[in-house]
């Protein structure tokens, strides 16, 4: 079949994968193609180690991985057809166009302080406020917010799998989510700098890569954050807030890392340690806390 997502198109490698033409594995030669299947691993919490475009051990493991939560078989560290199809699903929502229908940089700073002022810190300051019941290291079963927080915190962190560090895992998930609050709220991130594609991929290049799909937005550990024209044109609401808060955590807690989706046996098989630093379980339970909702991870995933 034809892949849809834009991130793959004009790679032949990739393109022939999904035909059934191609098997990519270890010794690829084709580093334009092992570059974009790493990219896209990793934004989907399967991580290659180092994007250089070499498929070595790092990349097979991953493929395997994400064989495994997918449910495909052989679970070896081969991409076909199956294992090309089930990838390009988590992308097949990305516009072919993602500067439609404004390729300017008109207001992107202003939208996002409004995503943070209006959506983002809410959400935060609920959630924190459900965590900082619980930081007497004492049940509170008569406050509806402990219940909740209990419960969220099991289904997206699953705190549950190590009772006797409970107390001071939550004390350490309430200080990543009041950190991501202070560096919000009010003064937000240092700078925001607005990017049109021309100067993203000029970027792009000055960091040493070449040609990444352009992202809606990213930051730096110094707390700049770049926007682009997708941040507006492509998302709506709540997706542009977890994005916001995808680049919050990178700079409050630099070693967080995408990780399995909560409530997958992947997530479940990593250690305490790696659920505690995993993004997208911080993610999952904002949205949860903040909301009242479960998180439930689509095609496209909410935050990517």
């Amino acid at each position: 079949m034809a892949l849809v997502a834009q991130r793959f198109s004009g790679s032949p490698t990739l393109q022939a994968c999904a035909a059934g033409g191609h098997r990519m594995m270890a010794g690829e030669p084709d580093s334009d193609a092992v570059r974009r299947l790493q990219e896209s691993l990793d934004d989907i919490g399967f991580p290659c180690g180092v994007t250089d475009g070499r498929f070595g051990n790092n990349t097979g493991d991953a493929v395997v991985a994400f064989k495994r939560a997918m449910g495909l078989s052989p679970d070896d560290p081969v991409i076909g057809v199956g294992t090309m199809t089930a990838l390009d699903g988590f992308f097949d929502w990305e516009p072919a166009d993602p500067d439609a229908p404004d390729p300017t940089t008109a207001g992107l700073p202003e939208l996002v302080q409004s995503t943070i002022s209006g959506t983002l810190v809410p959400l935060l300051r609920t959630s924190l406020a459900a965590l900082q019941v619980g930081l007497d290291g004492l049940p509170h079963p008569g406050d509806p917010r402990w219940v909740d927080a209990e419960a969220a915190l099991d289904r997206n962190m699953r705190l549950d799998l190590d009772p006797a560090a409970r107390n001071s895992n939550r004390r350490d998930i309430a200080d990543v989510v009041d950190a991501c609050l202070r560096l919000l709220d009010p003064g937000g991130f240092l700078a925001v700098r607005p990017m049109d594609r021309a100067q993203f991929a000029a970027f792009d290049l000055s960091q040493g890569r070449i040609g990444t799909p352009i992202y809606s937005c990213s930051t730096d550990g110094g707390g700049h954050f770049t926007v682009t024209p997708p941040f507006r044109n492509v998302l709506d609401d709540e997706d542009r807030a977890m994005h916001v808060l995808r680049a919050a955590l990178r700079v409050v807690r630099p070693n967080l890392l995408p990780a399995a989706y909560p409530g997958t046996k992947p997530f479940d098989d990593m250690g305490t340690a790696a659920r505690l630093a995993s993004k997208t379980a911080y993610q999952a339970l904002v949205v949860e806390l903040g909301s009242g909702l479960s998180a439930t991870f689509r095609n496209p995933p909410l935050w990517f």
